[in-house]
């Protein structure tokens, strides 16, 4: 899918924070993991992706401040994404299926129903992609909004919450 975002928006970046090592611990005796991780390690080589690995939390901040768009087309039943709120907290504009735990958690951007698996999914993920780097009114809209839902979802204020249910 990456080269079609380039090919649409020739000077985008995607920057991956992520590292292999729990990965590879995980599944390092069986063959088809470790085939799809050195085919996925493979893929992040490709122009415009930058490899950052596994890096702290201060330095993950700092990147999020200056991102534009948070690209998750999971399907991992997360059942709370710290993420999200993270990524809405610095003004990041989501572009996510809504599946599971996002169904709540991210109340900005776009969240695309269906299997991103397909191809008209993906074709939907990226014409948002496109429209939403076209049309800066609704990122600051939606960010707006994102901000606003993640300073109620703090955890003292989660707290609160849960202390007046007991």
């Amino acid at each position: 899918m990456w080269p079609k975002v380039r090919e649409q928006l020739p000077d985008a970046e995607l920057h991956i924070f992520y590292g292999w090592k729990t990965f590879y611990e995980t599944h390092k005796k069986e063959p088809a993991m470790l085939a799809w991780m050195n085919e996925m390690k493979r893929k992040m080589e490709q122009p415009g992706i930058v490899n950052h690995g596994r890096v702290g939390q201060a330095e993950l901040a700092r990147h999020m401040a200056d991102s534009t768009l948070w690209l998750y087309p999971t399907m991992f039943p997360e059942i709370h994404c710290i993420t999200a709120l993270e990524m809405q907290a610095a003004g990041v504009y989501p572009i996510t299926t809504g599946y599971a735990a996002l169904a709540e958690t991210q109340q900005s951007g776009i969240k695309i129903d269906g299997d991103p698996k397909s191809e008209s999914w993906r074709e939907r993920f990226l014409n948002e992609i496109t429209l939403a780097c076209e049309n800066p009114d609704i990122l600051k809209k939606e960010l707006e909004i994102g901000r606003a839902w993640a300073k109620e979802n703090d955890w003292d204020k989660i707290t609160d919450v849960w202390l007046q249910m007991v």
